[in-house]
């Protein structure tokens, strides 16, 4: 079942959406493979700890955290991957692992580096493990509350470049 909370939000600020139902999934990939879409188009929210503080960033579903380059953009000492104990109590009525990417509606800041196709739809979690939504990407970035970052986030191909060619390969 979808996250209410989103639900309502996307309904009252008049979003273009569509919610689709699909057999229970657990991973991005097991996602995309549901819903037919290609894993560069589904948003994943991942959660980080910045200090003390939580945050989130919002990138394709093959892609990674990369914590260093991510505390260099953010002009922080350390990003370190936060556990769902952490984080857990911040989302609730939300399936653990299948977070919405609107950090803000959460009282959590979140960041996105523009990777995404910006002429394409964006799919992203609905907050549960059956549920997802479809909207353009521009719709998503309008509502999203997201701030755009440099860098910080990497395609699984990243680590094939050489090291001096690496902030380029995007």
């Amino acid at each position: 079942m979808p996250c209410k909370l989103l639900i309502d939000y996307l309904d009252r600020m008049q979003a273009d959406y569509q919610l689709l139902d699909h057999a229970t999934a657990y991973t991005a990939q097991e996602v995309a493979q549901a819903c037919h879409i290609q894993g560069r188009s589904l948003a994943k929210a991942v959660m980080i700890k910045m200090g003390h503080e939580l945050a989130m960033v919002v990138m394709p579903a093959h892609y990674h955290v990369h914590e260093a380059l991510l505390a260099d953009t953010l002009g922080v000492e350390s990003v370190v991957l936060a556990s769902e104990k952490e984080f857990s109590r911040h989302f609730p009525r939300c399936e653990l692992g299948a977070i919405p990417p609107f950090g803000h509606l959460y009282g959590v800041q979140s960041y996105m580096m523009p990777v995404f196709d910006e002429q394409a739809p964006i799919a992203l979690s609905a907050g549960s493990h059956g549920s997802l939504i479809v909207m353009p990407y521009y719709d998503y970035w309008r509502l999203a509350g997201v701030t755009a970052i440099e860098q910080g986030v990497v395609p699984p191909s990243w680590t094939a470049f050489p090291a001096q060619q690496r902030a380029y390969a995007y």
